[in-house]
């Protein structure tokens, strides 16, 4: 091999062990991303039930109101 050959086959080395480390950091952040995605999503359901809950406890009392236009 020429030197230049070597030169190309070690920069071909380095910038796949650089990839493989960032692919290895990126997958990392993706799963703590996603992690807290979950618990966001669990919390946002927990309090939709909850609210559900408590309209539903307070029974048929609601009278909507029908909306009025407006007048301009």
């Amino acid at each position: 091999m020429t030197t230049t050959q070597i030169d190309w086959t070690q920069l071909e080395a380095q910038l796949s062990e650089a990839a493989e480390v960032l692919r290895e950091h990126v997958d990392a952040e993706m799963a703590e991303v996603d992690s807290a995605l979950r618990a966001l999503a669990e919390d946002i359901t927990t309090q939709s039930r909850a609210a559900l809950a408590a309209v539903e406890a307070r029974g048929s009392g609601f009278i909507v109101a029908p909306r009025q236009p407006l007048e301009v």
